[in-house]
Order: structure tokens, then sequence, then C-alpha cells
């Protein structure tokens, strides 16, 4: 129909006509073959004139189907190079680390979305954890692609916990969810076929732990010192083996921790804190390890996003450009004690109490109560952001950190270390206590 106006409009009259309307003519079209499959045409439009009249017009029609499949095998390649680009950037183990725990959130998640039919507010909350947990692993390690896909879904889920579910769709949730899958599956398919790396099963070795403790406990109280050179090191390369095999350093732990951290400061505007780590010696089992990962990626980028501020603001509240992280590890009475500190502004406690108000989470007693009023970090949906990105702003990070923790049979303190200062911001440090399923390195 819009060729036809053309043409009519067109033949017989003035070339003006053709240069004001030949933006209508349709210039590809896509029509079925015999046998059902897509062919792909371009079509040219040449007007013949004469003496300033368009006589006639030229039409040729190229069949493109081949350039069109060659472009779309080269646009699948690119994406293939795009995604090996952010696999290769991850140290090996590390990413299968990655994708196994991905693989497990997207389980959890998908269980927890078949099981309800109809909105669960506890589900939801569990699911969005898991979501914004993964999200900021994989933003930290530059999986990018993944990252964004995560934050779609998460967008779905934060819609939901704000309206109380009345748009909820089953179906929907769950294909975003398998968007999630499907560019994990596509990375691990990457990594097996193009980079030879290979991704196994999230193993587990079940035995008796405390039987397992005491063997390894014996072996150390062995005296050495009636031993040869060579007895003696075979005990202790057997010690090791037995620690590596089931125990992770808690210093090779943290460093993990700390690999990302300064991109996240790029990212932020900031400039790389300087960390400063303590321990004595603690080795981790493997739900340690986990479990300190969940829960410092989201303390670390509390402090590098709320705490820490930027070089400029440093200097000029006579700080240094760059911010320091204090972390510090000890074993007392049969648990870990973490005590985690920035330099940073601290809480902006004034900006939680309007808060807390506006919601109904504090009475009016309540407000002159600076520990209950820091207490609403932990709460659901609460942050303090000016605005949402894929790095803050949800108010899910420290309630998740509160959940692995208890989880685990764990508690978080918060405990003050200044007074407040004019804008309303007071310091603090964070004071973790967890069951000590590890021990001292020998």
């Amino acid at each position: 129909s819009r060729i036809q106006t053309v043409l009519d409009f067109s033949i017989g009259e003035m070339e003006w006509s053709w240069e004001g309307n030949q933006d209508n003519l349709v210039r590809e079209f896509c029509k079925a073959d015999g046998q059902g499959r897509s062919q792909y045409f371009e079509i040219d439009w040449t007007p013949v004139v004469h003496e300033g009249i368009i006589e006639k017009v030229l039409v040729t029609v190229r069949d493109v189907t081949s350039f069109k499949a060659l472009e779309k095998d080269s646009q699948r390649k690119q994406l293939d190079l795009e995604y090996i680009s952010e696999i290769v950037g991850v140290p090996v183990q590390k990413f299968e680390d990655i994708m196994n725990q991905a693989n497990a959130a997207i389980e959890e998640n998908r269980r927890l979305l078949q099981a309800e039919a109809v909105y669960n507010s506890e589900s939801l909350k569990i699911m969005f954890i898991n979501y914004h947990t993964l999200k900021g692993i994989c933003r930290s390690f530059n999986l990018t692609t993944l990252a964004s896909a995560i934050h779609e879904a998460e967008q779905s889920l934060a819609v939901l916990q704000k309206t109380k579910g009345e748009d909820w769709d089953q179906s929907r949730l769950l294909n975003e969810l398998q968007t999630v899958e499907a560019i994990v599956q596509k990375y691990i398919q990457l990594s097996i076929e193009k980079l030879g790396r290979s991704i196994s099963a999230d193993t587990k070795v079940v035995l008796d732990r405390s039987l397992f403790e005491e063997h390894i406990e014996r072996l150390r109280a062995i005296d050495l010192s009636h031993l040869s050179e060579e007895e003696s090191d075979i005990l202790q390369h057997t010690m090791s083996a037995f620690q590596s095999a089931f125990y992770y350093s808690s210093q090779d732990v943290f460093n993990e921790i700390f690999d990302p951290v300064s991109k996240l400061a790029k990212d932020l505007g900031k400039d790389d804190p300087v960390i400063e780590f303590r321990d004595q010696g603690l080795n981790l089992d493997r739900s340690q390890q986990k479990l300190f990962k969940n829960v410092f990626i989201h303390i670390i980028r509390n402090s590098l996003d709320h705490g820490i501020e930027t070089a400029e603001e440093r200097i000029m509240a006579g700080k240094p450009p760059a911010g320091k992280i204090m972390i510090e590890l000890k074993q007392i009475d049969g648990h870990i004690a973490i005590n985690y500190e920035d330099d940073g502004r601290g809480l902006n406690l004034g900006k939680l109490r309007d808060i807390g108000l506006k919601r109904g989470l504090l009475s009016e007693s309540d407000v002159r109560d600076d520990e209950k009023v820091a207490s609403l970090i932990f709460h659901s949906g609460l942050s303090t952001a000016n605005r949402l990105s894929e790095i803050s702003g949800r108010g899910v990070g420290m309630e998740a950190v509160r959940r692995f923790i208890e989880d685990s049979e764990g508690r978080i303190e918060l405990r003050f270390c200044s007074p407040i200062d004019e804008q309303g911001y007071r310091r603090f440090a964070f004071l973790i206590h967890l069951p000590s399923r590890g021990h001292k390195a020998a």
C-alpha cells in the first residue's frame, strides 16, 4: 500500500515529489520459501528522470539471506568473545566457585518460585538476597553480562516488595530466572569448549568432624625431636595435606575477598582503601569460607559506598585521600570474634531517624537512642543511598549480612567509636561472633 501510494504520487510528476516521499518505500522484507525457511531481501528504488519528470522507477531486488546468516553468525561470535573476555579475567578456581554458587542460588530461587503460585513475602526476601549477593560477586569479578541480567531480575522482585505482590506473575519471574540461568550455562559452556576449563560439581566430603580434628590434634602433639629429619618432614607434610584438604587459611580467604576492592572503589569514584588485616593464623572450613565471602562482599561495599568519603571530601576533613579498612580476627572461648571498622564518616543517624519515623519503625522515645536508630541498617528495604544503582540502594545488603551470620549460629553487633558530629554522622565498628570450626595453623 505504501509502495503503491508513492509510485502513484511520483511517476509523471516533478523530481521533487520523489525526494519528498521516497522514505516511505519498503527497503527490505522477509518471506518463507517453499520449505518454511526464511528468505531475506533488500530493495533499491531508482527513479528514471527525463526533462525533470519521473518517467519510471528501476527496482532492484537482492536476495541477502546468506549475508544475513553470516551477519547473525558474526554477532553470535562477537557475543561469545565478550563472554570469554569476562571469563578469562577470573582465576580458574574462583570462576568455578562463582558458577557453583550461581547454580545453587538459581536452584533455590526456582524451588521457591515453583512452590509459590501466589505472593509470599518471606520467599521473596530469600530470593532477593540470593540475587543481590550473587550480583555483588559477579560485579566484583567483572562478570558484567551476568550481573546485568541478575539486576533486571532483582528489579522485578523490588517492585513486588513495594506493592506487596499486587502484580505477582509466577511465569514472568520464572522466565527472568531462566534468562539468568541461560547466561550462567553459556559461561560454563564457553569455559569448557573454548578455554578447556572444567566445572566440577560442588562436591562434599562427609566424615566425623570431631574424630578428624582429634587425629589432627594428636598429630600436632607428637614430639618431633626424636624423629629423623626425613620422618619429621613426612609428618609435617601429612598434616599440611590434611589441613589444606579441609581448611582454608583465613589470610588466603580474605585476600580473595580483597581482590575486587580496587575495581569497586574505582566504580564509586573513591581512592583504593588501605586495608589492615590481622588474624591469629586461623584456618577456616569450606562453609566458613563461603560465609566470610558472602558477608564481607556486602560489608566492604557498604563501607566504600556509604562510609568512606571521596578523596576531596577526606582532604577537606583533614584525612588522608585514601580511606582505611581494619579487620581483626581472634579465636576466643570456642568462637571467632571479628572486629570490622573503617575510618569513614560513619552512619548518617539523622537520615536514619527521619526514615525510621516516616516508616513507623521508631517510636518518639526510640529516636533518642542512637543504638536503636543504628540498628535500622539491618531492616529490610531500608537504605540511606541517594540513588538506586547496580552497586547499592536496595537496602538489602546488611539484612543479607545478618541473615547469613544468624543462619550460621552467629551474631553481629554494632559498636560506636566516636560521638555524633555536626552533620549527624557517627563512626562505628561491626563485632561479629561465629562458632569456631577452624583452628590455628600449625
